[in-house]
């Protein structure tokens, strides 16, 4: 099987030129939400044949996207498809589908996009462009807000972090929430994240109450203030995009008291639960949700700084340009802050997925991005 990252544009080219089919492998945030935008601006959504997932439980249902519903299969459907058929693939943790993958016989003539490398190719290799719209004075309070759950204590690396926002931020009111002070009986999807002891979860939906509810700015944890934030004050709500284009409140993110659109992100949020009838947890990260409603408001997934109901989105590098798949740190000039992604959320499972990845990642990269870079120059 053959390994690709290439510019979308180049993909389109080819998928139209071959006439190929397009499985997607993987149903969350990229496959879900990620993927069809970049199939739809490109104009190959016809193209797409079904989905593929390793969760069972998927199998037989469908998903909607590009204005039509799509098949959710199991893997072993590519035994029926032509050596034509394109696999994109949109899972971050890609090695062990990959493994995967390169056992099937079927699949020895295909060619396997993988989605997460793209979006980086495409958008994340240099300074970002685009512009926020800010105001002449400050308008979101000096108040950083922050969750910590279970009473453990900070790790050394997190207290760095902490130290950081101390450090840049002298004259802020730090607010640790808590078990004491934050009800997560607000929303059942809090509390039965906190029931079934699955702390990171918590924060997806209580930083937007926070920040709805009090104002300022938030940060997870394990995010590193790199210099002065103050002029982030200046405008009446933020927040950031990972490098795959997916929203993120966690890496730095601001509002003033009652935001509009943070209250719309707020009732996306309302029918959304941590555990379905049969007690199964629901793993969809908080990105899953917040760009769903973000594209529905206009966002536009092109690695640009833009803003949506007087709302600033900025791009990748200023608070995201960590990569935690390859381990690489892309900061430029817009850096305000870099989000480590201690994966507070991530299960044994998860993590050890994390390494694997990271460990593929830059032999895959040799082979796919430096390889079309060293073309093009």
């Amino acid at each position: 099987m053959k390994l690709e990252c290439c510019k979308f544009e180049m993909f389109a080219k080819r998928v139209k030129e071959k006439d190929s089919k397009i499985v997607l492998f993987g149903t969350g945030a990229i496959g879900n939400v990620v993927a069809p935008e970049i199939l739809d601006r490109y104009g190959i959504c016809q193209y797409i044949d079904c989905y593929l997932d390793n969760d069972k439980t998927k199998w037989g249902t469908a998903i909607a996207v590009c204005g039509k519903y799509f098949d959710i299969k199991s893997p072993d459907y590519l035994e029926h498809c032509s050596e034509e058929t394109v696999i994109l693939l949109n899972i971050s943790r890609f090695s062990d589908v990959i493994n995967q993958l390169e056992l099937m016989k079927c699949t020895v003539h295909m060619t396997c996009y993988i989605m997460p490398m793209m979006l980086i190719y495409n958008y994340c290799t240099e300074k970002s462009s685009g512009e926020a719209v800010k105001t002449a004075e400050q308008r979101i309070p000096r108040k950083l807000h922050y969750m910590w759950l279970g009473g453990e204590k900070l790790s050394d690396d997190l207290k760095k972090c902490l130290e950081s926002w101390r450090y840049y931020c002298p004259d802020y009111e730090i607010i640790e929430w808590n078990e004491s002070n934050y009800d997560f009986s607000r929303h059942p999807f809090m509390e039965q994240a906190y029931k079934a002891g699955a702390y990171g979860f918590v924060p997806d939906y209580a930083r937007l109450d926070i920040l709805y509810n009090e104002g300022g700015l938030y940060l997870d944890t394990d995010v590193e203030i790199k210099r002065n934030i103050d002029d982030l004050l200046c405008q009446d709500a933020f927040c950031g995009v990972e490098k795959w284009q997916i929203i993120n409140f966690g890496g730095l993110s601001g509002a003033v008291k009652k935001h509009p659109m943070i209250k719309k992100f707020l009732d996306a949020r309302q029918d959304i639960f941590f555990t379905d009838d049969d007690g199964k947890p629901n793993k969809n990260t908080c990105g899953f949700y917040d760009t769903r409603v973000a594209i529905k408001e206009g966002y536009k997934l092109n690695g640009k700084t833009q803003i949506i109901g007087n709302m600033n989105i900025y791009a990748y590098d200023y608070f995201h340009p960590y990569d935690y798949m390859s381990g690489m740190v892309y900061e430029t000039e817009n850096t305000y802050s870099v989000h480590w992604f201690n994966g507070g959320w991530l299960d044994g499972t998860m993590k050890k997925a994390n390494k694997e990845s990271r460990r593929r990642y830059l032999s895959i990269y040799e082979r796919t991005v430096a390889l079309n870079m060293n073309k093009e120059n």
